[in-house]
């Protein structure tokens, strides 16, 4: 893994100015173009399964279930337990990491969002991600 991606999973703070950041900006817009296929049409549960994983970068369960619209900043730090049922118009930004358990309902419209701006207003571009974990059957 390219150090950036490294340190914006390990909640470290990463800045335009950082050696790499521009493969991760380029990462992210790649996952968008993505996102606008999935987004893009109707898809049969088995496309939208593929689709999914290319996103998050590993094979989707044949049991998740996700209804686009889906929106995503950069999957590769996304884990989809088995049995999860992922309603439209989701937002998940998973640059610090997402877990959804095994037989996770998310609602329709929910935001998992994992990054944050630095607070320091002269730093105010610089970013830092926290992990989100939903655990099983929530």
């Amino acid at each position: 893994m390219n150090e950036i991606f490294a340190r914006d999973l390990n909640g470290e703070i990463v800045s335009p100015s950082d050696q790499g950041y521009d493969e991760l900006i380029n990462s992210i817009w790649d996952t968008m173009k993505t996102a606008a296929e999935l987004n893009n049409g109707y898809h049969t549960p088995d496309e939208v399964r593929r689709i999914l994983g290319e996103i998050i970068g590993q094979e989707v369960d044949e049991s998740v279930t996700l209804l686009p619209p889906f929106y995503v900043d950069y999957g590769k730090h996304i884990k989809i337990g088995k049995g999860c049922f992922i309603q439209q118009c989701c937002t998940f930004f998973g640059r610090g990491g997402i877990t959804l358990g095994e037989h996770v309902l998310v609602g329709p419209k929910v935001n998992i969002i994992t990054i944050n701006h630095d607070s320091d207003p002269e730093n105010r571009s610089a970013t830092y991600g926290r992990p989100v974990v939903i655990e099983d059957k929530v």
